[in-house]
């Protein structure tokens, strides 16, 4: 297995099994981490991605894509680098072969509009 697959793997596993021991109640009342949104009140791209995956990973899959809609694909994507190892190489689930898949370009073109919807409807709740 390359150097670049085996830290792929250990990290998939590392915020798997990180995910899995939260307890789900723990976050949805916990407190605001990410820097962009204590400085701006607005949520940033991946604001929701943590929470999206712990919900995941204990089995409410409405609570995951509502807290991040990647959130459900990125636990997916996690767990196939994390089982798949060195046979997810060269394969569609490869990162070093999205470089201009139309998948990508849609799937990011996708997550900007939301990100950029969701940031909207945050200014409107701002004093």
């Amino acid at each position: 297995m390359t150097d670049e697959a085996v830290l792929r793997q250990r990290i998939s596993l590392l915020l798997l099994v990180s995910a899995a021991l939260v307890p789900a109640s723990r976050v949805d009342r916990g407190p605001v981490l990410c820097p962009i949104r204590r400085a701006t009140g607005r949520p940033c791209p991946g604001c929701g991605g943590t929470r999206s995956l712990v919900h995941l990973l204990h089995g409410h899959l409405r609570r995951s894509a509502a807290a991040h809609p990647l959130g459900p694909v990125l636990g997916v994507l996690l767990v196939a680098w994390a089982v798949g190892g060195r046979r997810t190489a060269g394969t569609p689930l490869d990162p070093r072969r999205w470089r201009m898949h139309p998948g990508v370009v849609v799937g990011l073109g996708l997550w900007a509009a939301w990100t950029v919807r969701r940031a909207a409807s945050a200014a409107d709740d701002l004093p």
